[in-house]
């Protein structure tokens, strides 16, 4: 009897109300709910899991190792544009979505919800390769062990802006070619999430060198709860 491959995730943790009305709203679509009122159900639960994703990625980060004042109105002024950017997104994505579309939307963010009622928790997720997820590994061993965790900065700024690249990928390319949009909008979506690409990059790149030895390592260990295996199963004989 062979054994599956393990399965790896990059993912945040969400809220229990935030995962129990994602859950809902996608048994509702794939149960057939259309029309208006689904499309506008449908944009409030991804912007929900978008502010989510924002409290895990910035938020919580920058309560762990507080930023100066100056240049956390600064990274404030960034985070909340690519909000707005985000948000404008959404709203132009979920307009008209017939109710095919919502269907095939709901089936590809249910396969992201991750549920362990052993541990009451809620995750987003997407799969990542072995060479990102052992790389991620890697660093956070290096930071958590090693004098000096600042000679790493150039690896831990091109890790992170690799899983951006990967967020893009499963939270926006994907699911848009799910649907079909019109030319324009289409053109239009994807300049801004562009721009929001740039933006998180740049953010990380320059918070992440402003960074401590030890605020590195305070700091690894939230990045280390973003990372998930899912072990190899039995394959059937």
């Amino acid at each position: 009897m062979s054994e599956q491959p393990s399965t790896w995730y990059w993912g945040f943790a969400l809220p229990a109300d935030v995962h129990a009305r994602a859950q809902a709203t996608v048994n509702r679509l794939l149960g057939g709910e259309a029309g208006a009122e689904a499309n506008s159900e449908a944009a409030q639960v991804v912007s929900e899991l978008v502010l989510a994703g924002l409290d895990s990625y910035y938020t919580i980060p920058t309560q762990m190792v507080p930023l100066s004042p100056r240049l956390k109105k600064a990274a404030d002024g960034s985070v909340q544009a690519v909000y707005k950017g985000i948000r404008m997104v959404i709203s132009q994505f979920f307009r008209q979505r017939n109710e095919a579309e919502l269907q095939e939307l709901a089936r590809y963010l249910d396969a992201m919800l991750h549920e362990s009622p052993a541990n009451q928790t809620a995750h987003l997720v997407f799969p990542i390769d072995e060479a990102l997820y052992n790389k991620a590994q890697s660093l956070i061993r290096a930071v958590q062990t090693e004098p000096r965790p600042r000679d790493h900065l150039d690896e831990i700024v091109a890790t992170l802006s690799q899983m951006v690249t990967e967020g893009i990928t499963h939270y926006y390319e994907r699911p848009v070619n799910l649907v079909r949009l019109g030319g324009l909008t289409r053109k239009t979506v994807d300049m801004t999430m562009k721009g929001v690409g740039k933006g998180i990059r740049s953010l990380i790149d320059h918070l992440v060198r402003q960074l401590s030895d030890d605020q590195l390592r305070e700091l690894s260990h939230h990045v280390a709860s973003l990372l998930h295996e899912k072990p190899a199963a039995p394959a059937a004989p």
